[in-house]
């Protein structure tokens, strides 16, 4: 289900002792419980359903009340129904639905993207270096097409430049404000136009778009 063992090397960064198990009775005798995960949320249910981890997650947080976070996907599979290709059964923790929210503009750009703030610290430690615990897989992405962290502000213009001319692909929001995922291809050194997805967080009462991560879409 992905992201597994990033959150495995955040969590070995800070000190916290953790494994990644696909056996259902270590689920059962977990102190606490995170579940991560990015892709199709049927195709997830379907994966914990076969593999007897939706039976040992309900027995170790429901009945046993162990403490239990989901990331991303993992998240969006404590509510009772997903709607992403199709209707299917979450755990069921949480009552309602998980939906893509749409802008109802196709062609909707991110707003006031003139007075977005990309941190140089998220560029220049995060996103471009390699060593990072979290953003290395993300680093060796942007130093393949020619951005390096010595030059970190090309690939901020270039980040800029992608919020400007691409649509908004979704939007929530939360008490927080706004999130907005954006998609298109990046303007590279390397000549090329790799596919990039940036979420952008518009916070309640504020105007200017900032700048959260980015991902990668296609090689």
């Amino acid at each position: 289900m992905g992201n597994k063992h990033s959150v495995l090397n955040a969590l070995r960064y800070l000190g916290v002792e953790a494994k990644v198990t696909p056996d259902p009775d270590e689920i059962r005798r977990a102190d606490r419980l995170i579940l991560p995960g990015v892709g199709a949320f049927g195709a997830a249910m379907e994966n914990l359903n076969r593999s007897g981890l939706r039976q040992a997650m309900n027995e170790a947080v429901l009945d046993r009340g162990r403490p239990f976070l989901g990331i991303c996907l993992g998240m969006q599979l404590v509510a009772a129904i997903g709607t992403e290709k199709g209707l299917f059964d979450g755990l069921g923790w949480v009552p309602g639905a998980v939906r893509l929210l749409e802008p109802s503009d196709s062609e909707m750009k991110l707003p006031h993207v003139e007075k977005a703030v990309i941190p140089q610290n998220k560029i220049q430690n995060y996103l471009l270096d390699s060593g990072h615990p979290i953003g290395g897989s993300k680093a060796g992405f942007f130093l393949r097409f020619g951005f390096s962290r010595e030059k970190w502000n090309l690939l901020a213009d270039a980040i800029r430049q992608h919020a400007r001319l691409d649509a908004v692909a979704s939007s929530v929001s939360d008490a927080d404000g706004t999130t907005y995922l954006v998609e298109g291809p990046l303007q590279t050194p390397a000549g090329r136009r790799p596919g990039l997805r940036t979420v952008w967080l518009v916070e309640t009462g504020k105007l200017a778009p900032r700048f959260i991560t980015a991902y990668p879409l296609s090689a």
